[in-house]
């Protein structure tokens, strides 16, 4: 079974790169480049894992990430946040509203993001 991963990235450069390496390891990807993905729409898709950008046109990745885990439907829809914010503050948000992980997107090369959503699907994370 391949897994389905939501990318919700509005860096098309960045979007595309991690789009094109994911799939190359075996995952189904969907793509989003803003905030206006409602509830409904995730559930549509049916990710496995939604990695997810904070700084989005639209919405801010943080009212979504509550959003997801408010809803019935996609609270357990596990969420990897990927952005540029990388304050302590910013971080310890992000666990408190339901993040499964949290990566600072300059502090990570992508092979090493890769490799974390990767590793999140082996057999300890199912």
């Amino acid at each position: 079974m391949a897994y389905r991963i939501l990318v919700i990235e509005d860096d098309i450069i960045l979007a595309k790169v991690i789009r094109e390496e994911l799939e190359e390891v075996g995952f189904l990807v969907e793509m989003s480049n803003d905030g206006a993905l409602s509830a409904a729409d995730i559930r549509k898709i049916n990710p496995n894992l939604i990695l997810l950008d904070l700084l989005l046109p639209g919405r801010h990745g943080f009212e979504i990430l509550e959003d997801i885990k408010r809803s019935p439907e996609t609270k357990a829809i596990p969420v990897i946040v990927l952005t540029q914010l990388g304050s302590d503050d910013d971080i310890k948000k992000g666990f408190q509203l339901g993040a499964a992980d949290y990566i600072v997107k300059n502090q990570h090369p992508i092979a090493e993001i890769i490799e974390k959503i990767t590793h999140f699907f082996t057999e300890e994370h199912r």
